[in-house]
């Protein structure tokens, strides 16, 4: 299919052109607010970065976390379980202030904001779920699949959900996520990468030994 090329306006004698440009403003902001929260949970030997970066993640700037922290897991320096402990614990920090603005402020401050982006109805039907099947076991599943957490986390609060089932789904569904995460790289990534390491050492010997004769 071609392009679609500029409106050309040809009503009167002097036509015009019309060429609609994209607003890319929002992307490029999104791109940005991304880039800086990779660098920040880049900053492995920083827990203060790592929990901000995870509190972010969960709340108002989705990103990958797992594809952001697992190059640090497998540092020679860096401990796969401790990243994964501060990660979960800025992301329970971020779960549970959605819950409260839910909870507390959802009239006033969270439906006019859901609105605008047409979010609402996800919201609603999280809280519909919650009343139907319970909320440990939607607010587990959401929060351990790819989905975005924040509309479980503001649905809970909306449905006045028990905060101590709430936090203990979030815990142990993200617990899970980070620390299995992190034992595969700390015990699978990580020899990988040495060995690797080695491989290319060695190769890398080879061939000097090979240019030297």
């Amino acid at each position: 299919m071609p392009a679609a090329g500029p409106t050309i306006n040809r009503c009167g004698p002097d036509a015009t052109l019309e060429t609609e440009v994209p607003d890319t403003t929002e992307t490029d902001n999104e791109d940005t607010a991304r880039d800086w929260v990779t660098s920040l949970l880049n900053r492995a030997s920083d827990r203060r970065s790592l929990t901000l970066g995870s509190f972010l993640e969960s709340t108002i700037i989705p990103v990958p976390l797992e594809l952001i922290v697992g190059p640090l897991m497998i540092r020679r320096d860096a401990n796969a379980f401790v990243i994964a402990f501060w990660i979960l614990l800025g992301c329970t920090l971020g779960a549970l202030l959605f819950y409260g603005l839910g909870a507390a402020l959802f009239d006033p401050v969270v439906k006019p904001i859901l609105e605008s982006p047409g979010q609402f109805n996800g919201a609603e039907e999280i809280k519909n779920q919650i009343g139907e099947e319970g909320v440990f076991w939607t607010v587990f599943l959401i929060s351990f699949s790819p989905a975005p957490l924040q509309l479980a986390t503001l649905g809970a609060g909306i449905a006045q959900a028990n905060i101590l089932t709430f936090l203990l789904a979030i815990i142990l569904s993200r617990g899970i996520r980070y620390f299995g995460f992190a034992a595969i790289k700390q015990f699978v990534g990580r020899p990988a990468l040495l060995w690797i390491r080695r491989r290319q050492r060695h190769r890398k010997s080879g061939q000097q030994e090979a240019n030297a004769s």
